[in-house]
């Protein structure tokens, strides 16, 4: 998606609604991608999502900033998860084209959600195949 290499991190914004319905969960919200360093550019998108058991589907809409143009672009993508792995499968569409797999591993520990995973990624998505260890860090929190 337009990622530059170099030197910086990743912060994301969430801010969302769910609710469960039986066995089903819904969620509605918005997500902002942030980056330190010049590592890349802001994405700003809305999202929805809808799960049963241990597979979710999710949708989302998204403007990426790269002055002086603006691409827009949505997402496809479907995780299967079962104690704490998980794999997700997803695509691109508009003015992004690709496809990325992405498998890994979550739990939790002193409050704060942990994950590691391995991202491959088409070369139509970032200009060369590409294989992206990453590592999570954060909290949940619910406002009432």
């Amino acid at each position: 998606m337009g990622r530059r290499r170099g030197d910086g991190n990743e912060v994301d914004v969430y801010a969302g609604y769910g609710l469960e319905i039986g066995a089903l969960s819904l969620s509605a919200g918005g997500t902002g991608y942030f980056y330190t360093g010049g590592f890349d550019n802001t994405y700003l998108e809305g999202n929805l999502s809808a799960g049963v058991g241990a597979i979710s589907l999710e949708f989302a809409v998204g403007q990426y900033d790269s002055a002086p143009l603006s691409r827009g672009y949505w997402f496809l993508g479907l995780t299967a998860e079962q104690d704490g792995l998980y794999a997700t499968v997803g695509t691109f569409g508009d003015e992004f084209d690709g496809e990325y797999l992405e498998a890994g591993y979550g739990f939790t520990a002193s409050e704060l959600d942990l994950t590691i995973g391995l991202i491959f990624s088409t070369t139509d998505l970032v200009g060369s195949r590409d294989q992206t260890l990453v590592f999570g860090v954060s909290k949940t929190f619910e406002i009432r």
